[in-house]
């Protein structure tokens, strides 16, 4: 996994396009999640290695409200980034503000949710990194229990494992597999360092054909 450094440099100098670049270039084709997953508030940056919890839609209440929800928020750990899904999704609010600040508690880095999310005031005032698809009051008591013991999912067309790097902006979120990680990372910092030079190019005039014959980026 991606330590935390690295994990900080990224999160303060990328933007999720270049990590995209970099995966094509190393073949990782089909790794940025289709459309649809939206910040809960503007400039949130997710940039952590993913830690799922995968939720199903029950329609009954627990014996023991809220219990393995509960287990699995205290079981994150420094640089987790929660990757929340749920099969037979009942429109509920996934996550919200307690679980925002229970999660950052336990040093995770945020949380991206295939679903809905509750509290976008309180996360936004906390800027805490959440993404949904959209957002319900609903609470998930008696609508979702966590699955345990889950440890790869599908997001949006994408598979996701347990300790592959996940990085999400404005426009969009990519996954990227553990195993890809750092040279995805190298390539991503390596770009970000030549667009630099090539914007500076440009302001100072230079036409963008001869940036571009250069420096061979766009």
């Amino acid at each position: 996994m991606i330590a935390t450094d690295i994990l900080d440099r990224a999160a303060a100098q990328l933007y999720s396009g270049l990590l995209s670049d970099a995966c094509d270039r190393l073949g990782l084709v089909g790794r940025v999640v289709e459309p649809g997953l939206r910040p809960a508030w503007s400039g949130a940056t997710l940039c952590g290695n993913a830690r799922i919890i995968h939720s199903q839609g029950t329609g009954w209440q627990p014996i023991s409200p809220y219990a393995r929800q509960i287990e699995a928020l205290d079981a994150l750990g420094p640089d987790d980034l929660v990757v929340a899904t749920v099969g037979n999704d009942p429109g509920c609010g996934l996550w919200g503000e307690l679980f925002s600040t229970a999660a950052r508690a336990r040093g995770a880095r945020g949380t991206l949710v295939d679903g809905n999310i509750r509290d976008t005031d309180r996360i936004t005032a906390m800027r805490f990194p959440v993404f949904g698809r959209g957002y319900s009051p609903l609470d998930s008591l008696g609508r979702v229990e966590v699955v345990p013991d889950i440890t790869s999912v599908t997001m949006g067309g994408v598979e996701v494992r347990n300790g592959d790097l996940v990085f999400g902006d404005i426009d969009g979120v990519v996954i990227v597999p553990e195993a890809h990680a750092a040279e995805v990372l190298r390539l991503a910092f390596e770009k970000h360092d030549t667009e630099d030079t090539m914007r500076d190019e440009l302001r100072a005039g230079s036409l963008l054909r001869d940036a571009f014959a250069r420096h061979r980026v766009l």
